[in-house]
């Protein structure tokens, strides 16, 4: 009996764990697509900047 339930609560924790997990990589992703814009942005500020 206890086995059992230890199993069910450790599936359920793992599916829990692996949402977080899952959602906190998105965050990081579209974090560093915010960066790397940011930096392409500067980049073309500064280009433009140096010709003008």
């Amino acid at each position: 009996m206890f086995a059992r339930t230890k199993t069910v609560n450790l599936e359920s924790f793992l599916r829990q764990a692996r949402s977080l997990v899952v959602a906190e990589l998105r965050d990081i992703d579209t974090e560093t697509v915010n960066v790397v814009s940011a930096i392409a942005l500067d980049e073309t500020t500064s280009q433009k900047a140096v010709e003008s």
